[in-house]
Formats: C-alpha cells, structure tokens, sequence
C-alpha cells in the first residue's frame, strides 16, 4: 500500500480545475453553476462553435431525452471499444 502525497503536478491541477471552473462533478449544484459559467465564456463557445448561450438542463427535461440519449451514444461503443485505451 502506498503513503505517497500527491505531488505538486496532481495539486496544480486541481487548482487549475478550480481557477478556470471546471468542475469534474457537473451533476451537483456547485458543479452545474461552475459549468454554465464556463460554457458561457466567449473563448470557450469560439473554440466550440457555439454562439448560443449555455444553459442547464431541468430534472424533467433530462430524464425526457435521457433514452434518447443514451441512444445517440450507443453507436460510439463499439469504435471506441475497438481503439482501445491506448497504452
């Protein structure tokens, strides 16, 4: 079992995380605000390509399309269980 700390690459990382809000836990509250800020930024919806601004989605609204997107993701499996994980 290892006792190692994080190193200072793992710790700049997270304030990155942090600094430029990006939250990897978009589901709670905290993390939608951060993520609609973050969408919403002019530099990030230029590098998108999207010129529309970002809003959540309500509870209702995700659980409506939640079959359809499950769908929309089910062709992707397959190619991308065929490349692997790249190591």
């Amino acid at each position: 079992m290892s006792t190692a700390q994080p190193d200072s690459g793992v710790l700049d990382t997270d304030d990155f995380w942090d600094a430029n809000l990006c939250e990897p836990d978009v589901y709670d509250d905290l993390g939608g605000a951060k993520t609609t800020l973050f969408l919403n930024q002019p530099w990030v919806q230029q590098q998108l390509r999207v010129h529309k601004p970002y809003a959540m989605s309500n509870a209702t609204v995700l659980e409506d399309f939640a079959v359809d997107e499950e769908k929309d993701a089910v062709h992707f499996v397959a190619s991308v269980l065929a490349r692997g994980c790249g190591c």
